[in-house]
């Protein structure tokens, strides 16, 4: 029985050209392999943001007040003062909450009371705020929103002030 000697540098090529051959065509299956960020992975967003207009029942939007985000089973709170200008919200007016993936009723109120309203008065996003603040809205009950980790909640406007 007769053995051929292939040359060292000749198996090295044939070795990369076949891990080479196999990477093309794992990108071509849509398989591409991990990236390498050093060894650490980044972790999942836990947060997610709640964001909506804001409004008050009076010539302007006092600053002193808050919006908040009450956990519905924990209660702990996730608050703002921040009124942030933009075109998006109605009146121009709207805040941003980041709070952990979870289910909230979201509130405005005036720490100090204010215009006949007492500092414990909440105006809720609320089955109201959804059918227009009309008079013809006979519910006021408030709207659990559910908040997911790296996702945004829009439009959640606690402007109920006429319960």
């Amino acid at each position: 029985m007769a053995f051929i000697r292939i040359p060292k540098n000749l198996i090295i090529v044939l070795v990369i050209t076949a891990l080479a051959i196999g990477g093309v065509y794992l990108s071509q299956q849509g398989e591409t392999p991990p990236a390498d960020n050093g060894g650490e992975e980044k972790p999942a967003p836990t947060t997610g943001t709640i964001e909506g207009s804001l409004s008050f029942p009076s010539e302007g939007i006092p600053s002193e007040l808050t919006v908040c985000a009450e956990d519905t089973s924990t209660k702990k709170k996730y608050c703002t003062k921040k009124h942030l200008q933009n075109e998006k919200y109605t009146y121009k007016v709207g805040y941003k909450i980041k709070a952990p993936a979870g289910k909230y009723l979201v509130f405005a109120y005036l720490p100090s009371g204010s215009d006949g309203y007492p500092a414990d008065y909440r105006a809720y996003y609320n089955e109201f705020v959804t059918c227009g603040l009309s008079v013809d809205c006979t519910s006021h009950k408030p709207i659990i929103v559910t908040v997911k980790a790296g996702k945004t909640t829009s439009d959640i406007d606690p402007q109920d002030w006429y319960d």
